[in-house]
């Protein structure tokens, strides 16, 4: 804990201490569970504690990109070079086409003089992945170091396209430029550092104590980050009770947190506590005003608490306040074909929705729809769109596999 640390500082930190306490202890092998420590040693600074808790969930979870981040950043703090090239190789295994994690492994390398390697590693990765400024950057970079001033420029002038206001790729540039004796080229981009670089400076100060911000200012949303982690730990393993608790937890620490607000609505949808639901949907709506999403949802749950006419009344006057959105439209579908009255209508409605935003939900719409229709080929058609949107929603898989089987 830091010597300085006000009492409501500590207070937080024990509220969430506790917590994360049990929800480890029922759930030790769930990643979010052990990023939730992990941030709370990053709370007390604590390097030691927070990087073992790091490494453990990159080992319960290779693609935790959270964990290689914090990971990442804390050698750097020790000029660890080496590990970061470790760390990277490892993300990379499991995720090859990362740019982020591709960029720090090059950066790494150069810093350990293997411009070359650099240089193979970035020029690799550019062939059959878009840079980024990060990637073109640090490449120029390995340029500059193996003398190569004409791809320096090239790579570094990519960077500056992609971000205009790099200003370490600016900076860059201006040398490189003078050392191929471009010497307006060089002018010009200096200029364009100098006021950039200005105006970087001139968005700090208005920040005031950078360190004082992020551990005082904003220690109710970092507390409620950390039990939303604990959170999901509960949640993939139907531990809905403790949760639950977490999720209220985070809300009162941080009167306006919406996720975890997204997350006790869901919650409550799973346990059939369909006002209470409504109740965090209504506070959402508070909270987000122009969030169409939450109108839907409030006109969703009235329709299963059994208030139709209230339900389409909140449904109707959304589609005429966002006409131009599909959430309203994909909403009355929605509740028409839960009710299994006028299925032309709802089909009607769920393909203006479509029409306006082809979004996966709309799509799996459209598949129930066809297939309670008996048009089979039409629902399988539906799906795959909705798959090919949302490659990883086990539910439209399972659906798919359904109709697969059927005539």
């Amino acid at each position: 804990m830091p010597a300085d640390a006000t009492a409501e500082y500590q207070e937080l930190f024990s509220r969430a201490r506790g917590l994360v306490a049990r929800v480890l202890e029922r759930h030790p092998e769930r990643a979010g569970a052990v990023a939730a420590l992990a941030l709370l040693y990053y709370l007390a600074h604590d390097p030691q504690g927070e990087t073992a808790c790091w490494e453990r969930c990159v080992e319960l979870d290779p693609r935790h990109s959270l964990g290689y981040s914090r990971l990442v950043a804390l050698a750097q703090q020790e000029s660890r070079y080496d590990r970061i090239v470790q760390l990277m190789e490892t993300a990379l295994e499991a995720n090859p086409d990362n740019s982020s994690c591709v960029g720090i492994l090059a950066s790494a390398l150069r810093h350990l003089d293997r411009s070359q390697e650099a240089c193979r590693v970035l020029e690799e990765h550019h062939r059959h992945v878009p840079g980024t400024a990060d990637t073109y950057l640090v490449l120029g970079l390995a340029y500059h170091r193996l003398g190569r001033w004409e791809d320096a420029m090239r790579s570094l002038e990519t960077a500056v396209v992609l971000d205009q206001e790099r200003v370490d790729a600016l900076y860059q540039l201006s040398l490189v430029c003078a050392r191929l004796g471009q010497s307006e080229r060089a002018k010009r981009y200096r200029e364009l550092f100098d006021r950039y670089k200005s105006r970087q400076m001139d968005q700090e100060r208005t920040m005031g104590d950078r360190h004082r911000l992020r551990d005082e200012l904003f220690m109710p949303q970092r507390i409620a980050e950390i039990l939303r982690l604990a959170a999901t730990a509960c949640l993939a393993d139907d531990d809905l009770a403790l949760a639950r608790q977490c999720l209220v937890e985070a809300v009162a620490i941080d009167p306006k947190d919406t996720q975890a607000r997204r997350m006790l609505s869901s919650l409550c949808e799973r346990q059939g506590k369909l006002d209470e639901a409504l109740v965090w949907v209504r506070q959402l709506q508070q909270l987000e005003p122009q969030e169409w999403e939450h109108v839907k949802n409030e006109g969703i749950l009235l329709a299963r608490l059994g208030r139709s006419d209230e339900a389409e009344r909140v449904l109707r006057e959304l589609c005429r306040r966002a006409p131009e959105r599909g959430v309203g439209y994909l909403g009355l579908a929605e509740l028409y074909f839960r009710s299994g009255q006028d299925p032309a209508q709802a089909r009607q409605l769920c393909e203006r929705a479509i029409e306006l935003e082809p979004t996966p939900r709309a799509w799996a719409l459209l598949a129930a729809l066809a297939e309670r229709a008996g048009e089979m080929d039409t629902a399988r058609a539906a799906l795959r769109e909705a798959i090919r949107l949302d490659p990883n929603n086990p539910t439209y898989r399972q659906m798919h596999e359904t109709l697969q089987g059927r005539q």
